[in-house]
């Protein structure tokens, strides 16, 4: 079995992100194109072009600001220094060991045991654990 560092599935990661971004951005561009070929076909070209700026707008708003808008759908909010200690050492703990940048820790009300991570690289990440995972 091959072994596989941290840092090469990051790398791998990167790349399948940018794949998926650019399936998604030529898929739905070309659905529009298809769609318009054959309500307007006069139109279709304004289409095309309108679609792939909006298309292309939300990629990237998506990839820049993907991370709030999961925290912020989630009701995350920031651990809190005293009540979260514990958590937040073991998070420092995990990223000096692995030696990436502490994330941003956050909380979730939630009586389902759930955690995730997400931000677009490991300078711009964070994580949110659910209270039940706490034991809180």
């Amino acid at each position: 079995m091959e072994r596989i560092s941290f840092f090469d599935q990051i790398a791998k990661n990167k790349r399948n992100s940018i794949f998926l971004a650019f399936f998604v951005f030529f898929t739905l561009t070309a659905l529009v194109y298809i769609v318009s070929l054959i309500l307007a076909p006069e139109l279709s070209l304004l289409f095309l072009v309108i679609a792939g700026i909006i298309i292309a707008m939300y990629a990237y708003g998506s990839y820049n600001y993907g991370d709030r808008i999961v925290l912020e759908a989630t009701n995350a909010k920031p651990a809190d220094e005293r009540e979260h200690i514990y958590l937040l050492n073991v998070v420092d703990g995990l990223s000096i060991a692995s030696g990436i940048p502490k994330p941003k820790v956050y909380v979730i009300d939630s009586g389902e045991m759930n955690a995730f991570a997400t931000g677009k690289d490991p300078e711009h990440a964070s994580m949110a654990v659910t209270t039940a995972m706490l034991g809180t």
